[in-house]
């Protein structure tokens, strides 16, 4: 499919998001998935409710730390290289009709960097609490697809973004351990203190 071609279905479909999905009673909603993704920090406030009560502290840790990693890098690859490299400029700037929900954003458009950051969070947390894992992709596309919804990001900045995340989240987690080994047990922390 030409460039042109793609690009164009592109802002059809963000057209038809914001055309014929936004309902009143979702505006809050999204606004908060939104919110929840800057710069991934609803991840770590979440994975920071979980530790709480995780008996394992040193694997908390080390979750937290591919947690924070994962968002991290996503934010330099995004931000600070494809985002200035690409300089696709934001839909409103394009068409002016396009009626915003949210403020709006002075960087560039592709890839989304909330859809980088709800990826990578979702990977890294996928790892750290397995068992709640269609929660976090779950969680982690309705934080994508926010972003489309208020007129802030076509649905292939958020594609690119998932993509960049998912990436980003692979590397890091790959460089540190998915687990840290459990605490040894008190008679043998006993002699070894000796």
């Amino acid at each position: 499919m030409p460039l042109d071609a793609l690009l164009h279905l592109d802002a059809s479909a963000l057209a038809w998001v914001v055309g014929s999905l936004r309902h009143p009673a979702l505006d809050p909603v999204m606004l908060g998935l939104s919110a929840a993704g800057y710069y991934g920090l609803g991840w770590v406030a979440i994975h920071a409710a979980l530790s709480v009560r995780a008996p394992e502290r040193g694997a908390a840790l080390m979750a937290l730390w591919r947690l924070v990693l994962s968002l991290a890098l996503a934010v330099l690859v995004v931000d600070y290289i494809l985002k200035p490299l690409i300089a696709r400029p934001r839909p409103f700037l394009l068409d002016p009709s396009i009626p915003l929900l949210y403020h709006a954003p002075s960087s560039f458009s592709f890839p989304s960097g909330h859809a980088a950051m709800a990826f990578a969070g979702a990977w890294a947390m996928a790892i750290a609490w397995p068992r709640l894992r269609p929660l976090w992709w779950l969680l982690g596309v309705a934080i994508a697809f926010s972003r489309v919804y208020l007129g802030v990001h076509y649905p292939l900045d958020v594609l690119g973004g998932a993509v960049a995340g998912l990436a980003a989240a692979g590397f890091a987690t790959a460089l540190t351990p998915a687990t840290t080994a459990p605490a040894p047990p008190r008679r043998l922390a006993r002699r070894l203190a000796r």
